[in-house]
């Protein structure tokens, strides 16, 4: 049975891969890794590592994060592409510094 972002049996479970999902969709995150450290230390979830640290959930969040990563729109858009370029735009004003 493939894993899906909804129907874990434990609501804790479910709220830690809904999270996770939540995150890898944003196209901010390279693997399962990040996002279970982001569970971990920033939103307190102990139990994150023995969620996400199953393969067919490693393996979903990791091909979420790829396909996030693939799509412009959902790593932010515009602004992700606004900043890159303001990046991009001030090098120029920064050589031989």
């Amino acid at each position: 049975m493939p894993v899906t972002c909804v129907g874990a049996a434990d609501p804790d479970e479910a709220t830690i891969i809904e999270e996770a999902c939540r995150l890898a969709d944003t196209g901010r995150y390279a693997d399962f890794t990040d996002i279970e450290h982001v569970l971990r230390f920033g939103y307190g979830m102990a139990g994150a590592r023995a969620i996400l640290d199953r393969y067919p959930v490693r393996r979903m969040l990791n091909h979420r994060c790829a396909d996030a990563r693939e799509e412009p729109a959902s790593c932010g858009g515009e602004s992700a592409s606004v900043e890159i370029i303001s990046g991009i735009a001030a090098s120029p004003g920064r050589r031989g510094r």
